[in-house]
């Protein structure tokens, strides 16, 4: 509704979807400021035909990305999900946060680093704590796997 309110502030109908992203942001950031979320949407198990191994391997990558995800500042989690995440450029998401595109590539290049250090420091505590109930085989294909992930990511 504050979009429709606020559509004579558009100048340029091009930038429609930065200007409405802004929007968004913007309200949903306000809405963390007064309130917290009071259940967690991504924790819903959604019923697929993949074999066990193949959802422990999943659950296992997505609770490192995850974690290392919400060890990262704010400002660098926006980047990173606006980019690597929804697929928008570097201008489109420098225009949507309002910061020069170097700002933007040096929080991005920041969170990948601090990501994969992340990651490989709790895969060594997980490799740690579970090496008496996992083989050395299927340490390895987590090992690949997070590694192919990570590979995409960059």
């Amino acid at each position: 509704m504050l979009a429709l309110f606020k559509i004579q502030q558009l100048k340029n109908d091009a930038a429609f979807d930065g200007w409405i992203y802004s929007i968004l942001n913007n309200v949903w950031l306000g809405y963390l400021r007064k309130s917290r979320p009071t259940e967690d949407i991504d924790q819903v198990v959604v019923a697929d035909s993949a074999s066990p191994e193949h959802e422990i391997l999943m659950q296992q990558v997505d609770f490192l990305v995850r974690s290392a995800m919400s060890g990262l500042p704010n400002a660098q989690r926006q980047v990173v999900s606006l980019i690597d995440l929804d697929g928008l450029s570097y201008s489109e998401v420098a225009e949507i946060l309002q910061l020069p595109i170097g700002t933007v590539m040096s929080r991005l290049n920041r969170a990948r680093k601090a990501l994969g250090s992340s990651i490989i420091k709790n895969r060594k505590l997980q490799k740690g704590l579970s090496s008496s109930m996992q083989t050395t085989s299927d340490n390895s294909d987590v090992d690949k796997f997070v590694a192919k992930k990570l590979r995409v990511v960059k």
